[in-house]
């Protein structure tokens, strides 16, 4: 289930950066590996396709429980001084809302590679869209 996945993942006691990358691997992992399933379930379950079930997702109670336990570990984020305070329960909305959109973009559309992707998302998320910061890769080279 791919709730207690990322609820182990939450669960480490890794630095932010890091935990972003594996919460963010863990999904495309689990979507990359359901990709087949999740386009046929969209397209024949779904009239309306991705935005109806992107609102029946919201109302979903596994999707309500990774959302608390997002917010609760971005919470404890802010508290260590890992991240600026704001409202987690937000933000932890935002990130699992932008993850969404670019998996389901995906089924439509040729998605770069899993790691590009992960990148990406955790960049944008630590640095946001100004220029005056970058994230460093692990193997060191900035990301863009």
């Amino acid at each position: 289930d791919l709730v207690n996945r990322l609820q182990a993942v939450l669960a480490r006691s890794a630095p932010l950066p890091e935990t972003l990358r594996a919460l963010v691997r863990t999904k495309i992992e689990f979507f990359d590996a359901n990709q087949e399933f999740l386009r046929v379930y969209l397209d024949a379950g779904y009239p309306g396709g991705a935005v109806a079930a992107r609102c029946r997702r919201r109302r979903s109670p596994h999707h309500a429980r990774y959302l608390e336990l997002l917010a609760a570990y971005l919470e404890n984020a802010v508290e260590r001084g890992e991240m600026r305070p704001l409202d987690p329960a937000r933000a932890a909305w935002f990130l699992a809302e932008g993850v969404a959109g670019l998996l389901l973009r995906g089924l439509s559309e040729k998605r770069r590679s899993a790691k590009d992707d992960v990148d990406w998302i955790v960049e944008l998320l630590l640095n946001g869209l100004g220029p005056s910061r970058r994230c460093e890769r692990p193997s060191g080279t900035a990301v863009f």
